[in-house]
């Protein structure tokens, strides 16, 4: 792992970090990259992990310790309202959310078929919204017959019948 220092393309005071191991295993050349940024302070803005050939299981799934490590990262960055993913992540299956000013997604590169990326980021978003999602009817009191809409960033009920 590198020290944590100023990012070398940004000039906005972001610092970051990296680790990346290659390996060659029966003749498949495999490596995995993460690199951290965030501030100076030490404050985590994001975490991006590349697998380049991962490892599989008889399955055909990401193999158990590359889960398991990704699992710990949303762990220790306390984000746990993606925990649910990992099934779809050990599948290799593409997984796109976003909660509380946080998102994560992990997906497949487009220029090789066994290269993957996930990536859990803090997205700059106004205090008004993530204090509207924390209270959010749709994410907490959601019931089948719900008719609420989203626009504007916000959870409207839906219009009275008789005004």
């Amino acid at each position: 792992m590198t020290e944590w220092r100023n990012a070398e393309l940004s000039n906005t005071g972001t610092r970051e970090c990296f680790f990346q191991h290659t390996w060659n295993e029966s003749g498949d050349k495999r490596s995995v990259f993460y690199l951290v940024r965030g501030n100076a302070a030490g404050t985590i803005s994001s975490i991006r992990v590349k697998l380049v050939n991962p490892a599989l299981d008889a399955a055909g799934h990401l193999d158990k310790p590359l889960v398991d490590s990704l699992q710990k990262i949303l762990e220790a960055a306390a984000w746990q309202d993606f925990e649910d993913v990992m099934p779809d992540i050990a599948a290799l299956r593409e997984v796109r959310r976003e909660a509380f000013g946080a998102s994560m997604t992990f997906t497949r590169e487009i220029s090789s078929k066994s290269s993957f990326n996930f990536i859990v980021a803090l997205k700059p978003v106004a205090p008004e919204r993530v204090q509207t999602e924390a209270a959010s009817h749709r994410l907490w009191l959601a019931r089948p017959d719900d008719d609420w809409s989203y626009s504007s960033g916000f959870y409207q009920p839906p219009a009275a019948a008789n005004p």
